[in-house]
């Protein structure tokens, strides 16, 4: 309507036909068509990146025929005749050289990050991605772990410890957290119990108080965990202070796995008591338990809270157990819910371009009006543009083993010139990823491209550019 509108008072549009070829949408249709979902990367690359992305071309085929007759159906006015698709190389060629001139201005990085994490579709998602909701029915447990003291007043007693829904991320844990300027009591029902006071006065009336503390006087101490999975990472099971409101909840004394929660990783990482290349996730993309050699292994996520909590009770250390109902961000493609996982990959620094974007924001005619509160609140601080998958744009970064030497290429004409390939009309993954780039500044050393695509998102949002480039020839 917009479009038609300024087309009448004279203003010259574009209005062909684009369409969304790449990214996770097409790639979950290829696989629910072949009857499994979630593939691994190991089931794809054994199926073969080639015949994997022929298939996910013909359904994004199907699709644009599809998207046309509808169109047209419904009197849309768009210009047919020149359609453009982000799986065209001269498209995928265009996001090419805006990634350049993004590189070029020092605004992307390597990084590793927690972040919601789809295992319908065995992919990161960006938040924005991760607004859809599911209310889901989780085990939360509360356990005892042993404390390890010199003290005397601590010494034979067991902490009472919460594990908030899904139970399951116990196999991640490396601390405990408490808040240090609560009050904090030891009980005696069957054992020395210590806990919250307030979790104290509202569930416990006849057991008589032993002692009172803060939680400062806990913190520093280890503890004997439940799961000895990353018992070799420097300075695991330990308790850490922590004034976050989840020590406000349960027993005052929360498990922490921060390779696996967004909130114990904020809580982990203020105090710098991991780091984010070292952050411990035993599931893999498709939400399966990767813990070698123990009953867990090659357990789904769906599966492994009734595993955990027939293991804790076996061993005497399940002290109450309690199913919730809670809101859990859920997959906008698949619609199972997300789990939180450690991701390596390339960021687009959005912190240093935020303050020009809302500038911008501010000359622009929103219609509707409202419309312009959904932009002028962006407070992301990166956006995760690559993607562990297949059908999309390659990232044209080509790096050595040793990650000193990084080359960023522009288009194809230079791809050619620097592996000494001639003739590349496709470069989708199955097409590049063998070429190699030897060091124009060492010998015996070669660069190779990062395993990765774009995410569809950013494709998307290249069309202007093309458009623009094509007009100024």
């Amino acid at each position: 309507m917009i479009s038609r509108f300024a087309f009448q008072f004279g203003y010259g549009l574009d209005c062909r036909f684009v369409m969304d070829c790449h990214g996770l949408p097409i790639e979950y249709e290829f696989e629910k068509k072949r009857g499994k979902l979630a593939w691994s990367y190991s089931e794809i690359e054994e199926l073969g990146i080639a015949k994997y992305n022929e298939e996910c071309e013909k359904i994004s085929i199907e699709h644009m025929d599809e998207w046309k007759n509808g169109l047209s159906r419904m009197g849309r006015w768009l210009d047919f005749s020149n359609t453009c698709s982000t799986s065209q190389p001269k498209y995928m060629e265009n996001v090419w050289k805006i990634f350049k001139e993004l590189w070029d201005n020092k605004l992307i990085y390597k990084d590793v990050k927690l972040l919601p994490f789809s295992i319908g579709c065995a992919s990161p998602l960006s938040d924005i991605e991760a607004k859809n909701h599911l209310n889901v029915d989780s085990l939360e447990i509360t356990i005892s772990i042993e404390l390890i003291s010199d003290k005397e007043k601590f010494k034979g007693t067991f902490l009472m410890t919460s594990c908030m829904n899904p139970c399951w991320k116990l196999l991640a844990n490396v601390a405990l957290c408490v808040n240090p300027e609560k009050d904090y009591v030891k009980i005696i029902t069957g054992k020395e119990y210590i806990l919250s006071r307030s979790y104290y006065e509202k569930h416990f009336k006849e057991e008589k108080i032993v002692d009172t503390f803060k939680g400062h006087e806990l913190v520093g101490l280890t503890y004997v965990p439940a799961f000895e999975y990353y018992s070799n990472n420097e300075g695991s099971f330990r308790i850490i202070p922590s004034s976050d409101p989840v020590t406000e909840t349960g027993t005052g004394i929360i498990h922490l796995a921060p390779g696996l929660s967004l909130q114990d990783y904020n809580i982990c990482n203020e105090l710098r008591f991991v780091e984010s290349s070292e952050l411990p996730c035993p599931i893999d993309e498709t939400g399966k338990c990767l813990l070698k050699g123990s009953e867990f292994e090659g357990k789904y996520v769906d599966h492994l809270s009734n595993q955990l909590v027939k293991n804790l009770t076996l061993r005497s250390m399940l002290l109450k157990k309690e199913k919730r109902t809670s809101y859990q961000n859920s997959c906008w493609i698949s619609g199972r819910t997300l789990i939180y996982k450690a991701v390596e990959g390339w960021f687009l620094d959005m912190k240093s371009i935020n303050t020009k974007y809302l500038e911008n924001c501010k000359n622009v005619k929103w219609f509707p009006e409202n419309i312009a509160n959904r932009f002028s609140n962006n407070q992301y601080e990166f956006w995760l543009i690559s993607k562990s998958r297949y059908w999309g744009t390659p990232l044209p970064i080509w790096m050595s083993e040793d990650g000193e030497e990084i080359i960023v290429v522009e288009s194809i004409e230079e791809l050619e010139k620097l592996t000494g390939k001639s003739g590349l009309e496709n470069i989708h993954r199955e097409f590049i990823d063998h070429l190699t780039i030897p060091s124009p500044t060492r010998e015996h050393v070669i660069l190779k491209r990062v395993p990765y695509v774009f995410d569809g998102w950013f494709e998307s949002g290249c069309f202007h550019l093309l458009i623009f480039n094509l007009k100024k020839g």
